[in-house]
């Protein structure tokens, strides 16, 4: 009996030992997921630097944007303006057409024109162009062309032949006639250079035909003379017109349109 006794005591002894031996293999247990929890925080990267750099660069773009925005309104504001006085200038040059239209000089529908001659005596506003010392250094300038008087037939080869006496008579079917012009430099781009007065008067004849051109020396001929600005050349012009029928005076006005005049 105390035999068994001693062996049940000895087995509980036993089993008590080996659970006081687990405990400690459990507590080991937590403390090592403690410390892995502990160690994998620790390792978990640090984002805020990456965070603040964001930040800072959204600031950054926020500030170009605004930028953006304003040069935009201000291109916006230029480009209204350049509109605006694209309009202008449009209105001006249709004003400017319309009075070239009404104002009847040098013009294909006003006064000048071959269909609408001018008098004798009037006076037709030309565009003109002034050459610098250089071909292509040009100024525009304004020169006012009147034809004051035309002598035709023997008192003009009269005139001529007192003049020069080797003179030639006008051919069959024609007869000479001395046109008085005057050209006036009205305005000039510049007041260094001159312009340069040129004889460029042509006869036409009722067909449509130019007359022919025949030289002879003429008394105080008109044209080869320089003007400045607000000056003036005066002289007569030798032309062969025809004898039995009507002709018109035609002067060359380059870069300006021709310019036509009648006789009665």
């Amino acid at each position: 009996m105390k035999k068994y006794l001693l062996t049940g005591g000895l087995a509980a002894v036993l089993m008590l030992g080996a659970c006081g031996n687990e405990e400690p293999e459990a507590g080991e247990e937590i403390e090592a997921e403690e410390s892995t929890a502990t160690t994998e925080v620790e390792s978990a990267p640090d984002n805020s630097e990456e965070l603040a750099e964001l930040r800072t660069e959204n600031e950054a773009l926020q500030e170009r944007v605004a930028e953006l925005e304003e040069e935009n309104d201000e291109l916006g504001d230029m480009l209204e303006t350049i509109n605006e006085e694209a309009a202008e200038d449009d209105t001006d040059s249709e004003d400017d057409e319309d009075s070239e239209e009404t104002s009847g000089e040098s013009s294909s529908t006003g006064e000048g024109t071959r269909s609408n001659p001018l008098q004798i005596g009037n006076t037709a506003q030309l565009e003109a162009s002034i050459t610098g010392d250089d071909f292509d250094e040009r100024f525009e300038a304004s020169v006012d062309l009147t034809v004051n008087d035309i002598i035709i037939g023997d008192e003009a080869y009269n005139m001529l032949v007192e003049e020069n006496p080797n003179n030639d008579p006008a051919p069959e079917g024609y007869q000479w006639a001395l046109i008085h012009a005057t050209s006036e430099l009205v305005e000039a781009e510049t007041d260094d250079y001159a312009y340069y007065v040129m004889d460029r008067f042509e006869i036409v004849e009722e067909d449509g035909s130019s007359a022919p051109r025949e030289s002879a020396v003429t008394p105080d001929s008109y044209g080869g003379e320089h003007i400045y600005s607000g000056g003036t050349s005066s002289g007569y012009v030798s032309a062969l017109v025809p004898a039995d029928q009507d002709f018109l005076i035609k002067y060359d006005a380059y870069p300006d349109s021709d310019v036509f005049f009648e006789v009665n």
